[in-house]
């Protein structure tokens, strides 16, 4: 009884602790978010910005777990709302930065277990991902009237240009999504521990749901504009900033991960 008694106590306290740390990096994530939001963002126009603010609300939900990644980019968003408002507040951008932590944890969590064809696996499913949007990119500029075939010739925003300049444009997109992948593979040495190719999946996940198809929406409704109009250029720039933010992660992911296990031995 002495003894069930002793563990059962012994597990609740190792409970609060976890708890407590957990809390911690938590609030550690939601500072370097806000202020990676308030020092450093790009506008290129209301509807289009660029800073690192998801980097840290991603890695939360890497070694949190999706609860307290969708805890901290929630809260992340409010904190950014209170300190810097642009405008109304909507809802849906803090449901977006929740799922912001939250989808890499639920990756992170289900893949778990390391299968022998994980990195092959990952691999694919990067690379269809940036044909996918590459593609996309090209059938938006043609919808939205950016781009246009007439007679055998090509048009990009009225201006005719080369078969061969579009062929080396969307060639130059290529190269730069798989040397992302060649690159980030490269750098996995015996002390990295969060494998590239699975911070590379998250990240385009996240782009690909939460900036392209929710905030996208909620930008719309916003400013009463078509999403089709809103899309070519966000598609572009997500093309772009996924190599940069999955470098950022697989630096600070695998930096932090060392330090926890340093701290645990």
């Amino acid at each position: 009884m002495e003894s069930n008694a002793a563990n059962t106590t012994s597990r609740s306290a190792a409970k609060k602790r976890n708890y407590v740390s957990n809390l911690v990096f938590a609030s550690v994530f939601v500072a370097l978010a806000v202020l990676l939001k308030i020092s450093f963002e790009i506008y290129f126009t209301p509807q289009l910005r660029f800073n690192f603010c998801n980097v840290p609300i991603m890695m939360s939900g890497i070694f949190l777990g999706p609860i307290w990644g969708f805890a901290v980019g929630a809260v992340t968003d409010i904190v950014n709302y209170l300190i810097k408002p642009a405008g109304a507040m909507h809802w849906g951008f803090t449901l977006s930065s929740a799922l912001t932590g939250c989808i890499p944890g639920i990756i992170f969590v289900l893949t778990k277990k390391k299968r022998k064809h994980d990195k092959l696996l990952f691999s694919l499913l990067n690379i269809a991902n940036y044909v996918i949007l590459i593609g996309g990119l090209v059938l938006l500029f043609q919808a939205n009237g950016l781009l246009k075939f007439e007679n055998d010739l090509l048009y990009i925003a009225g201006t005719q240009i080369s078969w061969i300049l579009f062929a080396v444009i969307l060639l130059l997109f290529a190269i730069y999504a798989l040397s992302l992948i060649f690159l980030l593979g490269r750098t996995e040495n015996e002390k990295t521990v969060i494998p590239a190719y699975k911070i590379i999946f998250a990240v385009a996940l996240v782009e690909i749901v939460c900036s392209l198809i929710l905030n996208t929406n909620f930008l719309a409704d916003l400013y009463g504009m078509a999403a089709l109009a809103l899309l070519p250029m966000r598609l572009l720039k997500s093309i772009i900033v996924i190599p940069i933010f999955s470098f950022a992660c697989f630096a600070l992911c695998n930096l932090f991960a060392r330090y926890k296990l340093q701290k645990n031995k």
